[in-house]
């Protein structure tokens, strides 16, 4: 008989501990801080000149301060594309308006941007000029994740490319 009080006693211990561990495992969470979403499209504008420049020049060097390798990795894959092809790409920002803000969880964003650039495509080595696109108008996909203070792309996408 004291072997099945001892295992009763035992069964309700460890319930009550489940329960207890339930109770502060599903308690409801203390405010979320705020996100400031200026930083988020502060960190885009930065990056966009840097990129237009990457593209322009092919060094990827001050990419590094604002992306991840991964994106910087997709940027000089473009630039070698383009070199393959014996152009370079000049773009130049005219604007850009942040449609939408999604924060998940603080560290990691997802931003929809409509930026409108002049892209021009000369001769690798010369100033040729072989096409011209002004008033480019991109819907353009970002995530961006939290680090330290601040935010570093983790990729940029065109959603929606001209005339799309």
């Amino acid at each position: 008989m004291t072997t099945i009080r001892r295992i009763v006693a035992a069964t309700w211990l460890l319930a009550a501990l489940l329960a207890a561990l339930l109770a502060a495992g599903c308690s409801a969470p203390g405010p979320e801080p705020e996100v400031d979403e200026a930083a988020i499209a502060s960190t885009i504008r930065a990056y966009l000149p840097r990129l237009a420049a990457a593209y322009a020049t092919g060094n990827l060097e001050p990419l590094k301060e604002l992306a991840v390798e991964k994106e910087i990795a997709h940027v000089r894959q473009r630039v070698s594309e383009l070199t393959d092809q014996g152009k370079v790409y000049e773009p130049e920002l005219r604007e850009m308006t942040v449609e939408s803000v999604s924060v998940w969880q603080y560290a990691n964003a997802f931003v929809t941007t409509v930026e409108v650039w002049d892209v021009r495509s000369y001769a690798l080595g010369s100033r040729t000029l072989l096409s011209e696109t002004v008033d480019q108008r991109n819907q353009v996909k970002y995530q961006l994740k939290r680090k330290d203070d601040g935010w570093k792309i983790l990729y940029r996408e065109l959603a929606d490319a001209p005339g799309g």
